[in-house]
């Protein structure tokens, strides 16, 4: 996805990067997410948005991010965003995931926590997943998991499944502007935090 190209469309588009595994352990990634979320809800005047209108899109490692602001901690929660836009999104942490992210013998509650589908619930945001068929690396059962989930706890969910397509598979011309109308048709956005 391109940040011009839904500039271009009417969308405050902010950049956000986090400290890396290499950088910092775990959550740290997840806290540097949180933080940006509240920056632009503190900054929404000067941005000219709605504080009440911060999506989160995030691919891969950055679904599972987004997915995990999408938690709630109270019914005020200000990190939680409006809408969440996960691209191939891991959503639970296998051995492989586990052992990169909390260590091969982490707690079994901290792993919970660290996967998106154990914070399933009637409140969680507004969320489209975006997934390629043929993903090796994030196989699309991902997705699907969650947003049934989602669905069954009746939150509001939409999947979008792309046949013969790999992970990253939206920067290729053919699928970046389908993928572009997704985003924009998320009514929950009027900011997007990438």
């Amino acid at each position: 996805i391109r940040a011009e190209a839904l500039a271009a469309h009417g969308f405050v588009v902010v950049s956000a990067d986090y400290r890396l595994l290499g950088d910092a352990p775990w959550p740290a990634q997840l806290e540097d997410s949180q933080a940006w979320i509240r920056w632009i809800r503190a900054n929404a005047a000067d941005l000219g948005v709605s504080p009440l209108r911060v999506a989160v899109l995030g691919c891969s490692a950055g679904g599972h991010l987004a997915l995990l602001c999408g938690r709630s901690r109270s019914d005020h929660d200000e990190t939680r965003p409006s809408a969440i836009i996960a691209m191939y999104p891991p959503t639970e942490l296998g051995a492989e995931s586990q052992t990169m992210l909390l260590g091969a013998d982490a707690d079994p509650a901290l792993v919970d926590d660290a996967s998106p589908m154990a914070h399933v619930s009637p409140e969680f945001p507004p969320t489209l997943f975006v997934h390629g068929l043929a993903d090796s690396m994030v196989p699309p059962a991902s997705s699907q998991r969650m947003h049934e989930a989602l669905v069954a706890a009746g939150a509001p969910s939409e999947l979008h499944l792309f046949e013969g397509q790999k992970h990253e598979f939206e920067s290729a011309p053919t699928y970046a502007s389908v993928v572009q109308h997704l985003v924009e048709s998320t009514p929950q956005c009027s900011v997007l935090l990438v």
